[in-house]
């Protein structure tokens, strides 16, 4: 069987600190043991919270595939807005509007709510950028398009 081997971007990059805040070298075992810390509430329903244990895989596979890294990252922002559609409850509207209100209502800081739109913003980049180069146009359905009668 043959081993998988690290991508050399990945190594560039401290995999994360030690207790006194020293950079630990980029391995797959100190990216895994970092993932481990991120929290995930009791309350987090199981289909989120299986989207965010996707992204901590693939958080850890950016080991072995650098453009996991980003990947990891646009997973946990899906799970972010299915769980402020539930908290917030909102099935419809943007995921600027619901990190909008998430702010407002007090859910997240000013700091996060900047961090969510960063990575909001990072996410859409990356998916009109794929569906440009694949020749997928985008454009706003008409008043007929946006019902579906099965």
């Amino acid at each position: 069987m043959n081993e998988r081997q690290a991508d050399d971007r990945s190594l560039n990059f401290a995999g994360d600190v030690d207790e006194a805040g020293n950079p630990l070298p980029m391995t797959y075992a100190v990216l895994e043991a970092s993932a481990a810390k991120w929290p995930v509430s009791p309350q987090t329903p199981d289909d989120i919270a299986s989207l965010l244990a996707r992204s901590r895989q693939m958080f850890t596979d950016g080991y072995y595939t650098y453009e996991s890294f980003a990947d990891a990252a646009a997973k946990s922002l899906l799970a972010i807005e299915a769980a402020l559609r539930i908290r917030l409850g909102r099935s419809s509207g943007s995921f600027s509007v619901l990190i909008g209100r998430a702010r407002a209502t007090g859910l997240v800081s000013d700091y996060a709510h900047d961090v969510l739109h960063a990575g909001r913003n990072l996410r859409n980049n990356q998916v009109h950028a794929t569906a440009s180069r694949s020749g997928i146009r985008y454009s706003r359905p008409t008043s007929s398009e946006r019902h579906i009668n099965l």
